[in-house]
């Protein structure tokens, strides 16, 4: 079951973005491959299988939203996560050098990300049904 949505739609996260939200969820995704630390467990609570698949798939969440396409859900929220994780975390993500490796200084981003948060509230929804979920490895 595809929970895309579709651009034009009313309930539009992409198109309910500004300029700038984009750009500062670009730079979080960016962050992947830079600041950030990334590891097998973090890319599993995200339905990744590796952290390799995590990193191309980054790459191709960052084009959609460069050209404004919508994503599924499922790809909101792993958008959000990521970039939640990468602008707060000092353990996971860039933590104190966020302004520096971003260009968003710490306050301009925590506006931009509520925002954001409010705007892709709904993507909420898959977490406990795909996202985050348990997966065991060896299951008897």
């Amino acid at each position: 079951m595809s929970q895309q949505m579709k651009t034009g739609d009313t309930d539009s996260i992409i198109d309910s973005l500004t300029d700038e939200e984009t750009q500062f969820l670009i730079a979080g995704l960016r962050q992947w491959q830079g600041a950030a630390v990334c590891t097998e467990e973090l890319a599993a609570a995200l339905e990744y299988s590796t952290t390799d698949e995590l990193l191309s798939h980054r790459v191709r969440l960052i084009a959609q939203i460069k050209a404004r396409r919508e994503l599924e859900l499922l790809d909101w929220a792993r958008v959000l996560f990521t970039v939640e994780t990468v602008f707060i975390s000092h353990i996971f993500g860039a933590g104190y050098s966020w302004g520096t490796v971003s260009g968003f200084r710490d306050g301009e981003a925590l506006i931009l990300m509520r925002s954001i948060q409010r705007k892709a509230r709904r993507c909420r929804s898959v977490v406990g049904d795909t996202l985050g979920t348990l997966r065991l490895k060896n299951s008897l």
